[in-house]
C-alpha cells in the first residue's frame, strides 16, 4: 500500500505534535496509535527511499567486511 506525501506529513504532525511539548506516556500512546500506519507504509522491506538511497550509502560509509557484525539501535 502506498501513501501520499500528505498522508505521511499528517502522520508526522500527529506523532510529533508540531511544536507541542508532550510527556513520554502521551508520546508512546501516539506512536502506538500510528504503528499500523507505519508498518503499512514501510512494508516488510522498508520503503523505496530507504532501500535505494539510505541502505547503499550507509553500507558505503560503514564499508563492512563480510565477517563484521553491525548493531542497529533505535533506527526504526
Amino acid at each position: 500500500m502506498e501513501y501520499s506525501k500528505e498522508d505521511l506529513m499528517e502522520a508526522k504532525k500527529q506523532i510529533w505534535g508540531v511544536g507541542e511539548n508532550m510527556g513520554t506516556e502521551e508520546s508512546k500512546k501516539i506512536w502506538e496509535e500510528n504503528a499500523q500506519f507505519w508498518d503499512n507504509a514501510m512494508g516488510d522491506e522498508s520503503n523505496e527511499f530507504h532501500r535505494e538511497v539510505v541502505r547503499p550509502k550507509v553500507t558505503e560509509l560503514l564499508s563492512p567486511n563480510p565477517a563484521d557484525y553491525i548493531l542497529d539501535i533505535a533506527c526504526g
